[in-house]
C-alpha cells in the first residue's frame, strides 16, 4: 500500500485484508469483491475490468466515493487485484476531476509513489 496524497492510499486486495486502523473508507474495484459486509470501514464496490469495456458511470461513482471521503476529512484505500491498473486509473480521474491535474500530472504523482502498469484499453476510464 503507497499514499498518492495525505488521504488517499493505493493497493492491492491484500492490503484492504490487513487495514490500518486510521482508514476509514475502501472503495474495491474488482469484479469478485471482497470487502462486502465490512463492518470497520464504509466501503463501496465497483467491479472493473481491467480492460476496455467499462461503465463510465461506475467510474464516476466511484470518483464521488473518493471526493465524499476526502472532503469529510477521512483516508481511503483504493484497491484492485494487484493495484497497478484500475486503482491507479480511478485515483488518477479524481486527481484530474477534483484537483484539476492534466492526466500526465495525475499519473506521474502516483507512479513517482508506486510501480504502475496501466492495461491496454484503461483509458477510457482515465477520462479525457
Amino acid at each position: 500500500m503507497d499514499w498518492i496524497t495525505d488521504q488517499i492510499a493505493i493497493g492491492n486486495y491484500r492490503d484492504a485484508v490487513s487495514l490500518p486502523a486510521d482508514i476509514e473508507a475502501l472503495l474495491c474495484l474488482k469484479a469478485d469483491c471482497c470487502d462486502e459486509g465490512r463492518e470497520d470501514v464504509e466501503v463501496l464496490c465497483i467491479p472493473l475490468v481491467d480492460g476496455p469495456g467499462n461503465d463510465l458511470r461506475d467510474v464516476r461513482e466511484g470518483v464521488r466515493f473518493i471526493a465524499d471521503v476526502v472532503s469529510a476529512g477521512g483516508r481511503i484505500l483504493v484497491h484492485c487485484h494487484a493495484g497497478r491498473s484500475r486503482s491507479v486509473a480511478v485515483v488518477a480521474r479524481y486527481l484530474v476531476e477534483s484537483r484539476g491535474m492534466t492526466r500526465r500530472a495525475a499519473l506521474a504523482l502516483i507512479s513517482a509513489k508506486r510501480e504502475i502498469y496501466l492495461s491496454d484499453g484503461i483509458d477510457e476510464v482515465l477520462g479525457p
